[in-house]
């Protein structure tokens, strides 16, 4: 994931404007379940007010 969005060029120039993507949240889930060994909702779920 993270090379295809490398490999795709700038929308505009550093500081001239900005895009939403969600590119970012995916790589925290990956790296969340990579370091937990356990599913992102799962460590979610364990980690808020919700899983108390």
């Amino acid at each position: 994931m993270v090379r295809l969005a490398l490999s795709k060029p700038p929308r505009f120039e550093p500081g001239a404007g900005w895009s939403y993507s969600n590119t970012n949240y995916v790589l925290a889930k990956l790296l969340v379940e990579s370091v937990t060994g356990h599913s992102y909702a799962d460590e979610m779920q364990r980690r808020t007010a919700a899983g108390r």
